[in-house]
């Protein structure tokens, strides 16, 4: 006798393959019952995978940045920065007394970069100066100036060839530096923003009755970054701050995926 055929729920424990689980965090709320079943190690691995995509994307805007400001520096150094000279403590230069280097605003303040032998700067009319005279520096940082004494310097040469060689260098040092700080930031920016998701699928959890583990919270709060890291890549490609609008995307994607219910495929036993 032929047993009678009987369908019954198919549960699928996790998505087939990374890419199809960055769709389905974006489109199926119940996408995420599935995640909430899986290996931890698979949600870290898809963790690690977003942190490399905005790391990528912020470490080629930084570098775009600092290629920038470094040719910006270096144009003006070439057209602007005079040869000076101390010795004795006392410096001299081959052009005009006065020769400012930037004149403008920073930090929405005013702001004075100079070689000024003559003295005819007044620090006074700005909120922050650099500026050199004959025996010191002069460096002004809002309603306080300190004056660095040029005494100790016995001979000393500085001019466009050795203030580009000192940029070079400090921006070669200052590239790779940046790219593993962005790094750990990003790192540590996800896990602190998964954290916080996870605190929000704990209060759905308790008002929906699903009855999950802080496990199963957190991996969902994992894929629900999602949305957090595509927009703060692209706005770091377009220039523009995408951030909040993907955490708030983020927030409603975490919410529907702790109330939501796992899709059953049905199977003939």
């Amino acid at each position: 006798m032929q047993n009678p055929q009987r369908q019954e729920p198919l549960l699928d424990e996790a998505p087939d393959g990374h890419g199809q689980a960055l769709i389905g965090s974006l489109t199926r709320p119940a996408f995420y019952a599935q995640v909430a079943r899986q290996t931890l190690g698979r949600s870290f691995v898809y963790l690690l995978i977003l942190v490399a995509v905005v790391w990528v994307a912020a470490a080629y805007h930084s570098l775009q940045l600092i290629n920038s400001g470094q040719q910006k520096v270096l144009a003006m150094i070439r057209e602007k920065l005079p040869t000076v000279r101390i010795e004795n403590g006392v410096a001299g230069a081959d052009s005009p007394d006065l020769r400012v280097l930037y004149d403008g605003v920073w930090n929405g303040q005013k702001f004075i970069f100079a070689v000024d032998l003559a003295e005819e700067v007044k620090l006074q009319d700005y909120k922050y100066a650099v500026v050199l005279r004959k025996t010191a520096f002069h460096i002004r940082s809002g309603l306080q100036t300190r004056h660095v004494s040029l005494a100790e310097i016995k001979a000393l040469t500085v001019g466009p060839k050795e203030a580009e060689a000192f940029v070079h260098k400090v921006c070669d040092t200052a590239a790779p530096l940046l790219i593993f700080l962005l790094l750990f930031y990003h790192v540590m920016a996800k896990v602190l923003t998964a954290l916080f998701f996870s605190i929000v699928a704990a209060v759905a959890d308790r008002v929906g009755s699903r009855g999950y583990s802080y496990k199963a919270l957190f991996q969902i709060s994992l894929y629900a970054l999602t949305p957090v890291v595509l927009l703060e890549s692209i706005g770091h490609l377009a220039g523009r701050p995408l951030w909040f609008l993907g955490f708030l995307i983020g927030l409603v994607l975490v919410v529907r995926g702790t109330l939501a219910r796992i899709e059953p495929r049905l199977r003939t036993v």
